[in-house]
Protein backbone atom coordinates (compact mmCIF):
# COMPACT_ATOMS: atom_id res chain seq x y z
CA UNK A 1 0.00 0.00 0.00
CA UNK A 2 2.78 2.03 1.23
CA UNK A 3 4.61 1.64 -2.25
CA UNK A 4 1.69 2.12 -4.50
CA UNK A 5 0.46 5.64 -2.44
CA UNK A 6 3.38 7.50 -0.81
CA UNK A 7 6.22 6.74 -2.73
CA UNK A 8 4.33 8.29 -6.02
CA UNK A 9 3.20 10.73 -3.95
CA UNK A 10 6.69 11.75 -3.16
CA UNK A 11 8.27 11.59 -6.30
CA UNK A 12 5.32 13.88 -7.63
CA UNK A 13 6.67 16.67 -4.86
CA UNK A 14 10.17 16.04 -5.18
CA UNK A 15 10.59 15.99 -8.83
CA UNK A 16 7.69 17.58 -10.82
CA UNK A 17 9.60 18.91 -13.78
CA UNK A 18 11.39 15.48 -14.38
CA UNK A 19 7.95 13.85 -14.25
CA UNK A 20 6.33 16.07 -16.63
CA UNK A 21 8.95 14.70 -19.06
CA UNK A 22 9.48 11.06 -18.63
CA UNK A 23 12.20 9.25 -20.31
CA UNK A 24 12.63 5.67 -21.75
CA UNK A 25 13.03 3.20 -18.52
CA UNK A 26 16.25 1.56 -18.74
CA UNK A 27 17.23 -0.57 -15.57
CA UNK A 28 20.99 0.06 -14.92
CA UNK A 29 22.96 -3.71 -15.62
CA UNK A 30 20.20 -3.57 -18.81
CA UNK A 31 22.90 -4.21 -21.55
CA UNK A 32 24.70 -6.84 -19.08
CA UNK A 33 21.54 -9.03 -18.78
CA UNK A 34 20.59 -8.58 -22.55
CA UNK A 35 24.26 -10.37 -22.48
CA UNK A 36 23.30 -13.20 -20.06
CA UNK A 37 20.83 -14.07 -21.32
CA UNK A 38 22.32 -14.86 -24.96
CA UNK A 39 23.98 -18.38 -23.39
CA UNK A 40 20.66 -19.17 -21.59
CA UNK A 41 18.57 -19.44 -25.32
CA UNK A 42 21.07 -19.68 -27.13
CA UNK A 43 21.90 -23.16 -24.71
CA UNK A 44 18.40 -23.74 -23.71
CA UNK A 45 18.15 -27.43 -23.95
CA UNK A 46 21.57 -27.88 -22.00
CA UNK A 47 20.29 -25.50 -19.68
CA UNK A 48 16.77 -27.35 -18.44
CA UNK A 49 19.14 -30.52 -18.61
CA UNK A 50 21.59 -29.35 -15.97
CA UNK A 51 18.39 -27.77 -14.02
CA UNK A 52 16.80 -31.01 -14.20
CA UNK A 53 20.03 -33.16 -13.25
CA UNK A 54 20.61 -30.77 -10.25
CA UNK A 55 17.21 -30.83 -8.57
CA UNK A 56 17.08 -35.34 -9.38
CA UNK A 57 20.73 -35.14 -7.59
CA UNK A 58 19.36 -32.68 -4.79
CA UNK A 59 15.53 -34.92 -4.65
CA UNK A 60 17.52 -37.86 -3.48
CA UNK A 61 19.20 -35.91 -0.28
CA UNK A 62 15.52 -35.00 0.57
CA UNK A 63 15.46 -38.35 1.63
CA UNK A 64 17.97 -38.00 3.42
CA UNK A 65 16.76 -35.66 6.16
CA UNK A 66 16.25 -36.33 9.60
CA UNK A 67 14.27 -34.15 11.97
CA UNK A 68 16.69 -32.86 15.00
CA UNK A 69 16.45 -30.36 17.80
CA UNK A 70 18.12 -29.60 21.05
CA UNK A 71 17.30 -27.85 23.91
CA UNK A 72 21.00 -26.69 25.02
CA UNK A 73 22.14 -26.96 21.38
CA UNK A 74 19.82 -23.96 20.89
CA UNK A 75 22.46 -21.85 22.71
CA UNK A 76 25.71 -21.06 21.74
CA UNK A 77 29.08 -23.49 22.98
CA UNK A 78 30.78 -20.44 24.84
CA UNK A 79 27.51 -19.36 26.83
CA UNK A 80 27.08 -19.12 30.32
CA UNK A 81 24.13 -21.54 30.33
CA UNK A 82 25.90 -23.76 28.25
CA UNK A 83 28.45 -24.16 30.13
CA UNK A 84 26.36 -24.21 33.37
CA UNK A 85 23.91 -27.21 31.79
CA UNK A 86 27.14 -29.09 30.31
CA UNK A 87 28.77 -29.22 34.29
CA UNK A 88 25.32 -30.28 35.64
CA UNK A 89 25.32 -33.20 32.83
CA UNK A 90 28.35 -34.10 33.94
CA UNK A 91 28.37 -33.79 37.27
CA UNK A 92 25.00 -34.71 38.56
CA UNK A 93 22.15 -36.90 36.62
CA UNK A 94 21.08 -34.20 34.02
CA UNK A 95 18.88 -31.20 33.16
CA UNK A 96 15.99 -32.52 31.61
CA UNK A 97 13.71 -34.70 33.19
CA UNK A 98 11.05 -37.23 31.29
CA UNK A 99 7.98 -38.41 33.77
CA UNK A 100 7.45 -41.93 33.03
CA UNK A 101 3.49 -42.83 34.51
CA UNK A 102 2.98 -46.76 35.10
CA UNK A 103 -0.35 -47.43 35.86
CA UNK A 104 -1.93 -50.75 37.10
CA UNK A 105 -4.88 -52.19 36.33
CA UNK A 106 -5.03 -56.11 37.45
CA UNK A 107 -8.25 -57.71 37.80
CA UNK A 108 -10.10 -56.57 41.03
CA UNK A 109 -9.79 -59.67 42.81
CA UNK A 110 -6.17 -59.00 42.42
CA UNK A 111 -6.14 -56.39 44.41
CA UNK A 112 -4.18 -56.82 47.61
CA UNK A 113 -5.59 -54.61 51.01
CA UNK A 114 -3.89 -53.92 54.27
CA UNK A 115 -4.93 -51.68 56.85
CA UNK A 116 -7.55 -49.58 55.38
CA UNK A 117 -5.78 -49.46 52.04
CA UNK A 118 -6.19 -51.28 49.08
CA UNK A 119 -4.25 -50.83 45.91
CA UNK A 120 -2.37 -52.61 43.50
CA UNK A 121 0.62 -50.87 44.59
CA UNK A 122 0.62 -52.90 47.77
CA UNK A 123 1.68 -56.41 45.73
CA UNK A 124 5.11 -57.10 46.22
CA UNK A 125 5.33 -57.87 42.43
CA UNK A 126 4.09 -54.46 41.33
CA UNK A 127 6.47 -52.93 43.12
CA UNK A 128 9.27 -55.18 41.47
CA UNK A 129 8.01 -54.29 38.39
CA UNK A 130 8.45 -50.59 38.72
CA UNK A 131 12.13 -51.42 40.02
CA UNK A 132 12.62 -53.28 36.77
CA UNK A 133 11.23 -50.64 34.72
CA UNK A 134 13.67 -48.54 36.97
CA UNK A 135 17.02 -50.75 36.30
CA UNK A 136 16.47 -51.18 32.12
CA UNK A 137 15.69 -47.35 32.14
CA UNK A 138 18.83 -46.39 34.43
CA UNK A 139 21.03 -49.03 31.67
CA UNK A 140 19.86 -46.97 28.69
CA UNK A 141 23.04 -44.30 27.03
CA UNK A 142 20.71 -41.40 26.87
CA UNK A 143 19.78 -42.04 30.42
CA UNK A 144 22.02 -39.94 33.65
CA UNK A 145 19.53 -41.40 36.42
CA UNK A 146 16.23 -42.67 37.38
CA UNK A 147 14.55 -41.88 40.71
CA UNK A 148 11.60 -43.84 41.51
CA UNK A 149 9.24 -45.35 43.88
CA UNK A 150 10.81 -48.63 43.92
CA UNK A 151 14.40 -46.89 44.61
CA UNK A 152 12.70 -44.50 47.03
CA UNK A 153 11.11 -46.81 49.01
CA UNK A 154 13.74 -50.00 48.89
CA UNK A 155 16.05 -46.93 50.29
CA UNK A 156 13.32 -46.07 52.96
CA UNK A 157 13.10 -49.48 53.95
CA UNK A 158 16.70 -50.29 54.12
CA UNK A 159 17.39 -47.56 56.88
CA UNK A 160 13.69 -48.46 58.75
CA UNK A 161 15.37 -51.85 59.15
CA UNK A 162 18.89 -49.90 60.31
CA UNK A 163 20.99 -51.00 57.58
CA UNK A 164 20.69 -54.49 58.14
CA UNK A 165 22.56 -56.76 55.90
CA UNK A 166 20.88 -59.27 54.06
CA UNK A 167 17.49 -57.13 54.55
CA UNK A 168 15.41 -57.59 51.30
CA UNK A 169 14.49 -54.53 49.00
CA UNK A 170 11.20 -54.12 50.03
CA UNK A 171 9.26 -56.41 52.39
CA UNK A 172 7.22 -59.41 51.21
CA UNK A 173 3.96 -58.48 52.74
CA UNK A 174 1.11 -56.52 51.37
CA UNK A 175 0.72 -54.63 55.32
CA UNK A 176 4.43 -54.16 55.53
CA UNK A 177 4.10 -52.08 52.39
CA UNK A 178 1.89 -50.44 54.19
CA UNK A 179 3.14 -49.55 57.03
CA UNK A 180 6.41 -48.90 54.51
CA UNK A 181 4.52 -46.08 52.31
CA UNK A 182 3.36 -44.49 56.37
CA UNK A 183 7.08 -44.14 57.31
CA UNK A 184 8.00 -42.57 53.65
CA UNK A 185 5.07 -40.25 54.27
CA UNK A 186 5.84 -39.17 58.07
CA UNK A 187 9.42 -38.71 56.85
CA UNK A 188 9.17 -36.98 53.41
CA UNK A 189 5.37 -35.70 53.67
CA UNK A 190 2.36 -36.41 51.50
CA UNK A 191 3.24 -34.14 49.33
CA UNK A 192 6.58 -35.90 48.57
CA UNK A 193 4.72 -39.60 48.62
CA UNK A 194 2.21 -37.93 46.03
CA UNK A 195 5.42 -37.37 43.42
CA UNK A 196 6.08 -41.43 43.36
CA UNK A 197 2.61 -42.98 43.92
CA UNK A 198 -1.18 -41.51 43.95
CA UNK A 199 -3.82 -41.61 46.92
CA UNK A 200 -5.41 -45.20 45.46
CA UNK A 201 -1.83 -47.02 45.23
CA UNK A 202 -2.63 -47.22 41.38
CA UNK A 203 -0.18 -45.17 39.72
CA UNK A 204 3.40 -44.77 39.86
CA UNK A 205 5.19 -42.08 39.14
CA UNK A 206 9.21 -42.31 37.82
CA UNK A 207 11.79 -39.28 37.31
CA UNK A 208 14.35 -40.25 34.09
CA UNK A 209 17.12 -37.64 34.19
CA UNK A 210 18.31 -37.19 30.94
CA UNK A 211 21.96 -36.16 29.41
CA UNK A 212 22.44 -33.72 26.91
CA UNK A 213 18.91 -34.31 25.71
CA UNK A 214 17.82 -33.95 22.12
CA UNK A 215 14.90 -34.77 19.75
CA UNK A 216 16.69 -37.89 18.26
CA UNK A 217 17.91 -39.34 21.19
CA UNK A 218 15.12 -38.56 23.61
CA UNK A 219 12.62 -40.11 20.57
CA UNK A 220 15.08 -43.22 20.87
CA UNK A 221 14.63 -43.48 24.32
CA UNK A 222 10.88 -43.40 24.54
CA UNK A 223 10.48 -45.74 21.91
CA UNK A 224 13.00 -48.48 23.42
CA UNK A 225 10.81 -47.70 26.82
CA UNK A 226 7.56 -48.37 24.41
CA UNK A 227 9.30 -51.82 23.50
CA UNK A 228 10.00 -52.73 27.17
CA UNK A 229 6.05 -52.10 27.59
CA UNK A 230 5.05 -54.21 25.33
CA UNK A 231 7.20 -57.24 26.51
CA UNK A 232 7.59 -56.44 30.26
CA UNK A 233 4.40 -54.45 31.61
CA UNK A 234 1.73 -55.10 29.68
CA UNK A 235 0.98 -58.42 29.59
CA UNK A 236 0.77 -57.82 33.66
CA UNK A 237 -1.87 -55.08 33.22
CA UNK A 238 0.50 -52.17 33.37
CA UNK A 239 0.46 -49.06 30.66
CA UNK A 240 3.28 -46.59 30.68
CA UNK A 241 2.53 -42.55 29.64
CA UNK A 242 4.88 -40.11 29.54
CA UNK A 243 4.62 -36.25 30.93
CA UNK A 244 6.65 -33.23 31.44
CA UNK A 245 8.06 -31.12 29.92
CA UNK A 246 10.47 -33.38 27.70
CA UNK A 247 7.26 -34.99 26.98
CA UNK A 248 5.85 -32.07 25.78
CA UNK A 249 8.37 -30.94 23.30
CA UNK A 250 9.11 -34.70 21.91
CA UNK A 251 5.40 -34.20 21.20
CA UNK A 252 5.94 -30.22 19.64
CA UNK A 253 9.16 -30.15 17.56
CA UNK A 254 7.58 -33.01 14.94
CA UNK A 255 4.28 -31.16 15.26
CA UNK A 256 5.72 -27.67 14.20
CA UNK A 257 8.06 -29.42 11.78
CA UNK A 258 6.29 -31.46 9.84
CA UNK A 259 3.09 -29.08 10.10
CA UNK A 260 5.32 -26.42 8.41
CA UNK A 261 6.55 -28.52 5.47
CA UNK A 262 3.05 -30.29 5.06
CA UNK A 263 1.62 -26.91 4.99
CA UNK A 264 3.89 -25.95 1.92
CA UNK A 265 1.43 -28.14 -0.26
CA UNK A 266 -1.80 -26.12 1.06
CA UNK A 267 0.53 -22.53 0.72
CA UNK A 268 1.58 -24.05 -3.17
CA UNK A 269 -2.23 -24.55 -4.16
CA UNK A 270 -3.54 -21.60 -2.86
CA UNK A 271 -0.91 -19.05 -4.67
CA UNK A 272 -1.63 -21.37 -7.93
CA UNK A 273 -5.10 -20.49 -7.67
CA UNK A 274 -4.35 -16.82 -7.57
CA UNK A 275 -1.28 -17.05 -9.95
CA UNK A 276 -4.01 -18.59 -12.63
CA UNK A 277 -6.34 -15.69 -11.55
CA UNK A 278 -3.66 -12.62 -11.79
CA UNK A 279 -2.49 -14.39 -15.31
CA UNK A 280 -5.90 -15.73 -16.73
CA UNK A 281 -3.45 -18.66 -17.35
CA UNK A 282 -2.95 -22.33 -15.91
CA UNK A 283 0.11 -22.69 -17.55
CA UNK A 284 1.45 -19.31 -15.98
CA UNK A 285 0.30 -19.67 -12.80
CA UNK A 286 1.86 -23.00 -12.71
CA UNK A 287 5.37 -21.54 -14.06
CA UNK A 288 5.08 -19.01 -11.75
CA UNK A 289 5.48 -21.78 -8.76
CA UNK A 290 8.44 -23.87 -9.86
CA UNK A 291 11.52 -21.34 -9.30
CA UNK A 292 10.23 -21.27 -5.58
CA UNK A 293 8.80 -24.67 -5.48
CA UNK A 294 12.19 -26.14 -6.65
CA UNK A 295 14.51 -23.97 -4.77
CA UNK A 296 12.60 -25.22 -1.28
CA UNK A 297 13.39 -28.67 -2.68
CA UNK A 298 17.25 -27.92 -3.59
CA UNK A 299 17.81 -26.19 0.46
CA UNK A 300 16.15 -29.58 1.81
CA UNK A 301 18.36 -31.52 -0.53
CA UNK A 302 21.64 -30.15 0.39
CA UNK A 303 20.57 -29.67 3.96
CA UNK A 304 20.21 -33.31 3.85
CA UNK A 305 23.71 -34.06 1.99
CA UNK A 306 24.97 -31.66 4.08
CA UNK A 307 24.08 -33.66 7.60
CA UNK A 308 21.95 -30.38 8.77
CA UNK A 309 18.90 -31.28 10.35
CA UNK A 310 15.14 -29.87 9.70
CA UNK A 311 14.13 -28.14 12.97
CA UNK A 312 11.80 -25.74 14.78
CA UNK A 313 13.56 -22.56 13.40
CA UNK A 314 15.00 -24.13 10.26
CA UNK A 315 11.49 -25.62 8.95
CA UNK A 316 10.23 -21.85 8.45
CA UNK A 317 12.29 -21.09 5.55
CA UNK A 318 9.49 -23.07 3.16
CA UNK A 319 6.74 -20.69 3.78
CA UNK A 320 9.37 -17.99 3.55
CA UNK A 321 10.70 -18.60 0.55
CA UNK A 322 7.50 -19.47 -1.14
CA UNK A 323 6.35 -16.37 -0.08
CA UNK A 324 8.97 -14.17 -1.47
CA UNK A 325 10.62 -16.40 -4.38
CA UNK A 326 6.97 -16.08 -6.29
CA UNK A 327 7.34 -12.44 -6.41
CA UNK A 328 10.47 -12.95 -8.99
CA UNK A 329 8.64 -14.99 -11.53
CA UNK A 330 5.98 -12.68 -11.19
CA UNK A 331 7.63 -10.02 -12.47
CA UNK A 332 9.71 -11.99 -14.73
CA UNK A 333 6.80 -13.78 -16.61
CA UNK A 334 5.29 -10.15 -16.52
CA UNK A 335 7.43 -8.82 -18.71
CA UNK A 336 7.76 -12.09 -20.94
CA UNK A 337 3.79 -11.28 -21.69
CA UNK A 338 4.19 -8.12 -22.44
CA UNK A 339 7.15 -8.33 -24.69
CA UNK A 340 4.93 -10.59 -26.81
CA UNK A 341 1.51 -8.93 -26.39
CA UNK A 342 4.23 -6.35 -28.13
CA UNK A 343 5.22 -8.48 -31.01
CA UNK A 344 8.69 -8.66 -29.63
CA UNK A 345 10.65 -11.68 -31.42
CA UNK A 346 12.90 -11.93 -28.28
CA UNK A 347 10.19 -11.42 -25.29
CA UNK A 348 12.46 -13.59 -23.38
CA UNK A 349 15.69 -11.31 -23.42
CA UNK A 350 13.58 -8.09 -23.15
CA UNK A 351 12.56 -9.58 -19.70
CA UNK A 352 16.14 -10.10 -19.07
CA UNK A 353 17.01 -6.45 -19.56
CA UNK A 354 13.91 -4.73 -17.33
CA UNK A 355 12.71 -7.33 -15.17
CA UNK A 356 16.51 -8.87 -14.04
CA UNK A 357 18.28 -6.03 -12.12
CA UNK A 358 15.13 -5.89 -10.22
CA UNK A 359 15.01 -9.37 -9.27
CA UNK A 360 18.88 -9.39 -8.77
CA UNK A 361 18.34 -6.08 -6.40
CA UNK A 362 15.57 -7.67 -4.51
CA UNK A 363 17.42 -10.96 -4.01
CA UNK A 364 20.35 -9.26 -2.68
CA UNK A 365 18.34 -7.22 -0.63
CA UNK A 366 16.52 -9.48 1.19
CA UNK A 367 19.28 -12.57 1.39
CA UNK A 368 21.22 -9.42 3.20
CA UNK A 369 18.66 -9.28 5.46
CA UNK A 370 18.31 -12.71 6.62
CA UNK A 371 22.38 -12.95 6.07
CA UNK A 372 22.14 -11.06 9.54
CA UNK A 373 20.95 -13.99 10.95
CA UNK A 374 24.45 -15.77 10.08
CA UNK A 375 26.54 -13.64 12.68
CA UNK A 376 23.67 -14.61 15.71
CA UNK A 377 25.16 -16.67 18.56
CA UNK A 378 22.18 -19.19 18.32
CA UNK A 379 22.97 -21.70 16.60
CA UNK A 380 19.38 -22.25 15.10
CA UNK A 381 19.21 -18.57 13.96
CA UNK A 382 22.44 -18.54 12.05
CA UNK A 383 21.27 -21.94 10.28
CA UNK A 384 17.51 -20.21 9.48
CA UNK A 385 19.57 -17.49 8.13
CA UNK A 386 22.00 -19.70 5.81
CA UNK A 387 19.28 -21.70 4.55
CA UNK A 388 17.04 -18.96 3.89
CA UNK A 389 20.11 -17.47 1.66
CA UNK A 390 20.44 -20.29 0.00
CA UNK A 391 16.83 -20.30 -0.54
CA UNK A 392 16.62 -17.30 -2.14
CA UNK A 393 19.48 -16.99 -4.65
CA UNK A 394 18.01 -20.48 -5.88
CA UNK A 395 14.97 -18.86 -6.17
CA UNK A 396 16.50 -16.28 -8.24
CA UNK A 397 18.47 -18.11 -10.67
CA UNK A 398 15.63 -20.53 -10.85
CA UNK A 399 13.61 -17.68 -12.03
CA UNK A 400 16.04 -15.90 -14.43
CA UNK A 401 17.83 -19.03 -15.89
CA UNK A 402 15.56 -21.78 -15.50
CA UNK A 403 12.37 -19.76 -17.43
CA UNK A 404 14.42 -18.15 -19.14
CA UNK A 405 15.37 -21.24 -21.02
CA UNK A 406 11.94 -22.76 -20.51
CA UNK A 407 9.92 -19.93 -22.28
CA UNK A 408 12.99 -19.41 -25.31
CA UNK A 409 11.67 -22.39 -27.09
CA UNK A 410 10.00 -20.48 -29.70
CA UNK A 411 12.92 -17.63 -29.55
CA UNK A 412 15.67 -16.52 -31.58
CA UNK A 413 19.27 -15.73 -30.20
CA UNK A 414 19.35 -12.64 -28.56
CA UNK A 415 21.53 -10.34 -29.81
CA UNK A 416 24.69 -9.82 -27.41
CA UNK A 417 25.18 -6.37 -26.92
CA UNK A 418 25.21 -3.52 -24.73
CA UNK A 419 22.03 -1.36 -24.46
CA UNK A 420 22.80 2.14 -26.02
CA UNK A 421 22.84 4.97 -24.23
CA UNK A 422 22.45 7.97 -26.59
CA UNK A 423 19.38 9.05 -28.54
CA UNK A 424 20.52 8.49 -31.43
CA UNK A 425 21.54 4.56 -31.30
CA UNK A 426 17.96 4.49 -29.15
CA UNK A 427 16.40 6.29 -32.22
CA UNK A 428 18.40 3.60 -35.08
CA UNK A 429 17.05 0.51 -32.79
CA UNK A 430 13.82 2.11 -32.70
CA UNK A 431 13.39 1.96 -36.21
CA UNK A 432 15.03 -1.74 -36.49
CA UNK A 433 12.10 -2.46 -34.13
CA UNK A 434 15.06 -3.94 -31.38
CA UNK A 435 14.37 -0.94 -28.90
CA UNK A 436 14.40 -2.88 -25.43
CA UNK A 437 13.19 0.02 -23.75
CA UNK A 438 9.90 1.28 -26.34
CA UNK A 439 6.50 1.37 -24.45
Amino acid sequence: LWSLTAIPATLALLGPERMRRPRPFAPAGAGLFRRLAAPVVRHRLATLAALAAATAVLGLGARRLVVQDSWEDGFAAGSSFRVASEEVNRELLGTHVLLARLRFAPPPAAVPGAGGRRGPLLDPAALRAIGAFESFARARPEVGGVLGPYGQLSATYYLWMARRQGTPAIPDDPRRIGRLLDVFELVRGRQERREIVDDDLRQALVSIFLEQANYRDTARLMRALRGYEGRELAPRGTSLDFAGDVAVSQAMIPAIVYTQVASTALALAGSCVLLCLLFRSVRLGILALLPSSLAVLWVLGAMGWSGMPLGVATSMFCAITLGVGEDYAIHFLYRVRRGRDEGRPDAVAHAFELAGPGIVSDTLTIALGFGVLLASRVPANARLGTVMVVALLGCCALTLVGLGAALSAREPVPVSMPVPRTAAARAARTRAGLDPHRG
